[in-house]
């Protein structure tokens, strides 16, 4: 009599499947050693400034001041807070400011002079 169900079928159904390989061994050639990130890069230097996150979601980051700079001019009541290169920033719309990494940048651009090429220079 064949039922519809079949519960005790799992030497069947296994047969057809490769046993699996449990010897620790047999791996070790292929990952040996750890994964190392590639040396080939310095840890850049950077400056620490501020970025302020404005009530429309807008942000903007300098590194003319850090935040706590921020946190004195707002505690000695101060709404406008100078830039060093001309300007103001209102403090009454920044609904959030956090310390942001300014890296330094190598300048790998091709230099762009209008009439001739890199190559001349």
């Amino acid at each position: 009599m064949s039922t519809r169900w079949h519960f005790d079928n799992n030497a069947e159904r296994a047969q057809n499947y490769r046993k699996l390989d449990t010897n620790i061994d047999h791996y070790k050639s292929k990952y040996d050693h750890p994964y190392k990130p590639k040396n080939d890069y310095q840890q850049k230097d950077y400056q620490v400034g501020v970025s302020m996150t404005y009530i429309d979601g807008s942000y903007f980051r300098t590194n003319n001041f850090t935040v706590d700079d921020i946190t004195d001019a707002l505690e000695s009541g101060k709404r406008w807070i100078e830039l060093q290169n001309g300007g103001r920033i209102n403090l009454g719309y920044v609904i959030h400011y956090e310390p942001y990494k300014f890296f330094e940048h190598d300048d790998n651009r091709q230099l762009k002079v209008k009439g001739t090429t890199t190559n001349e220079l």
